[in-house]
């Protein structure tokens, strides 16, 4: 089973809630950002190398656009993105700004950034037929509704990550002992790699690419 930590997050899963009761309508357009320190004490010289599969988009900026699609629901169906390496020494991309086109028609951002010095950001925005809905993964969730703000309720763990991997075997001894779905499958995994894969194609050539798989 493929697994994507930040999706089990609680506020992570609060705002999938909100989206599913129907309360903002269908998604329509939407933004991800995940800004970090890149050089953190786990990173290998693999990470910091594009030849053998490094840089932040593919390493924690894909955490971004697993978020993103989703609260979004459905396939992308292009990329056009902008890279570069700025921050750091290396040939593997420490920014990226990718816009996607859904397979509907729909829109959505995705902002991979790993700096050198500064504050996280982890957040997310989904603009629905009927309102807006705004995450903060340190634990804020608002909703937008005719000129206003409400915050949400907005669970948090006391250990997060421990929470969230917790919640993804759960769901992995779920599959093997009960035959259920697994939350992720190997077509959606592929898809998000080939999502990059565009990514990268259509920062060389410079214009939109379209995403090879999707999917069904």
């Amino acid at each position: 089973m493929l697994l994507h930590v930040p999706r089990n997050f609680a506020p992570m899963q609060a705002a999938a809630e909100v989206i599913a009761s129907g309360r903002i309508g269908r998604p329509i357009a939407g933004t991800s950002a995940f800004i970090k320190l890149w050089m953190e004490g786990n990173r290998q010289p693999w990470h910091l190398s594009a030849s053998s599969g490094g840089g932040m988009l593919m390493t924690a900026g894909i955490h971004a656009l697993d978020r993103l699609l989703h609260l979004m629901g459905g396939p992308v169906e292009s990329v056009g993105a902008l890279m570069d390496t700025a921050f750091h020494s290396q040939d593997a991309d420490d920014i990226a700004f990718l816009n996607l086109r859904f397979a509907d028609g729909r829109l959505g951002q995705v902002t991979s950034l790993g700096y050198a010095d500064g504050a996280v950001t982890a957040a997310l925005q989904i603009v629905g037929e009927h309102g807006t809905l705004v995450l903060d993964l340190n634990g804020r969730l608002q909703i937008g509704q005719s000129g206003i703000w409400q915050d949400l309720p907005c669970p948090t763990d006391e250990d997060p990550m421990v929470a969230a991997v917790r919640r993804q075997w759960q769901a992995f001894l779920g599959a093997i002992t009960e035959g259920k779905p697994p939350p992720i499958d190997a077509s959606y995994g592929r898809h998000l790699v080939a999502i990059i894969a565009a990514a990268h194609q259509s920062n060389r050539d410079r214009k939109e690419i379209p995403v090879e798989t999707a999917p069904q």
